[in-house]
């Protein structure tokens, strides 16, 4: 159980539903010991953590999107950069947290460092390996509108994927409502 308690303490607090989806899928290190019916006990016993609700207390209603739903899985992806406490043991010092609009998928892929150079060789390689092996193709993909990621249409442009972001203050919602 602490080993469940420590995943939803990384990911910052998500809904303990939401990991267990994505612990389900596939969406974290294969081969781990953890699976769904852990996270789940883990709510059933400890009850949700007091920091998942302090973080939704004062959210501001956003309005509804106006997009069409995502057509298939990996159609839509959402992201959301963060700094990793301590440099990993690879020499990580950045994850995305990503989420896949059509399935929900959630997953977290690391980064070696903010640059935009690093961030897109880490989200590229997760959509090769994850959707394109899989013949799915990412059309659009949302992120805070940090300057990183400003810079970065024209890269996303050039392997036919639109890039969104979202305007200051409002943040990417679909990502947000995960972490």
């Amino acid at each position: 159980m602490d080993m469940a308690d420590d995943l939803v303490r990384f990911l910052n607090f998500p809904g303990i539903d939401d990991v267990a989806t994505s612990v389900s899928m596939g969406a974290f290190i294969t081969g781990s010991p953890l699976d769904a019916k852990d996270l789940r006990n883990l709510l059933s016993v400890r009850g949700q953590n007091p920091h998942y609700y302090a973080g939704r207390i004062h959210q501001k209603s956003m309005p509804a999107s106006t997009n069409a739903p995502a057509a298939a899985p990996g159609h839509t992806l959402s992201f959301d950069l963060s700094a990793l406490a301590v440099k990993s043991i690879n020499g990580y010092t950045h994850e995305i947290r990503v989420v896949s609009e059509f399935e929900g998928m959630f997953s977290v892929v690391p980064a070696k460092s903010k640059s935009s150079a690093d961030l897109f060789n880490a989200i590229y390689q997760f959509i090769v390996t994850t959707y394109n092996a899989r013949d799915h193709r990412v059309v659009y993909a949302h992120a805070d509108a940090e300057g990183v990621m400003k810079s970065m249409h024209a890269t996303f442009g050039a392997i036919g994927i639109t890039l969104t972001l979202s305007p200051p203050g409002q943040h990417a919602q679909r990502i947000e409502r995960y972490i």
